[in-house]
């Protein structure tokens, strides 16, 4: 049923007033993104709004104003996900429950911080990235919490924040490692939820063996300690740096590969490999390794060059 079809009997809005007097919290699923309109001093003013359908199947609506501090670019991001409202008014006249996300989430922070503790699980809505700190920020019940990058995963540590595919009004659970009470303030950990898959990884991989993996990345980075070709081993979760061997034509991203561990050093978190099978090649592996080996191509004529001028001025 959508809002349009939508009637407020006398019983739900005597219901839902009530609600309204006792500051119930209720629990709705967004389930439609629109824009309205309204005459406000003679003037037609359009904004944004959500619908909102509760378990007995009750239509409400918040507009943005009322849905949250932090001001989203859109909230299309959170159609079809659940949320806590109080209803801010009854309307009889027009059949609208009108709902207020921000007052919900000033008593769910209220009620966090009186129960919040170090590892706990918490549900949190990502709201932004900061480019310049490479913190992401979300929200817990009302409560702004951050991230560093580097808490995303034991494995993946992204070079920019903003390669976590994470769009505002995502939903994520975080574990809380970090409480400053005085300053309200929350740091948050993705990966801490996981174990740690480095620990006793010696145990579990020997040099000279063969393992499969996925090829998760194909980097071109002029640093010589960044450049290569990043493969996520199967069932153990570490990602290691790789090497095609001499004439196998290199691997793309998404390629399931056989690799050879040369090297792994569970102390300083990394280890080697050499690519010695492509087993599942994508389509436009040729496209995307023929630009990794011009790339390396280039560095090492220009690495030739550079040798070459110390050799003369000698």
């Amino acid at each position: 049923m959508s809002f349009d079809q939508f009637k407020l009997t006398p019983e739900k809005a005597a219901e839902f007033r009530g609600f309204q007097r006792q500051r119930t919290l209720l629990t709705g699923i967004i389930t439609h993104h629109k824009h309205s309109s309204k005459q406000v001093n003679g003037e037609t003013l359009t904004y944004e709004a959500v619908e909102v359908q509760f378990p007995d199947g009750t239509i409400g609506i918040c507009e943005v104003n009322d849905f949250d501090e932090y001001k989203f670019e859109s909230l299309i991001g959170f159609v079809g996900y659940e949320e806590p409202f109080l209803v801010e008014r009854v309307d009889d006249r027009n059949s609208v429950i009108l709902l207020n996300r921000i007052k919900a989430l000033e008593i769910l922070k209220e009620n966090l911080w009186n129960t919040i503790q170090i590892g706990q699980i918490v549900p949190a809505n990502f709201r932004s990235i900061n480019v310049e700190s490479g913190k992401l920020h979300f929200n817990v019940f009302g409560q702004n919490v951050w991230m560093n990058k580097e808490d995303w995963d034991h494995s993946y540590i992204p070079q920019r924040a903003q390669d976590i595919n994470l769009q505002a009004g995502d939903e994520i659970e975080l574990q809380v490692v970090r409480i400053w009470t005085e300053e309200k303030i929350i740091q948050v950990s993705r990966k801490s939820m996981f174990p740690d898959p480095w620990i006793g990884i010696t145990d579990r991989m020997k040099v000279g063996e063969h393992y499969a993996g996925e090829v998760v990345n194909v980097s071109l980075y002029e640093n010589n300690k960044w450049q290569g070709y990043f493969v996520k081993i199967q069932n153990q979760n570490i990602v290691l740096r790789c090497t095609p061997r001499n004439g196998l034509v290199p691997p793309a991203t998404g390629d399931t590969v056989n690799v050879r561990l040369d090297f792994i050093n569970e102390t300083e978190r990394k280890g080697r490999g050499s690519i010695v099978k492509v087993i599942n090649r994508k389509e436009n592996a040729f496209n995307e390794t023929s630009k990794y080996n011009k790339f390396v191509t280039i560095s090492r004529r220009e690495a030739r060059k550079q040798q070459e001028q110390l050799a003369n001025n000698e």
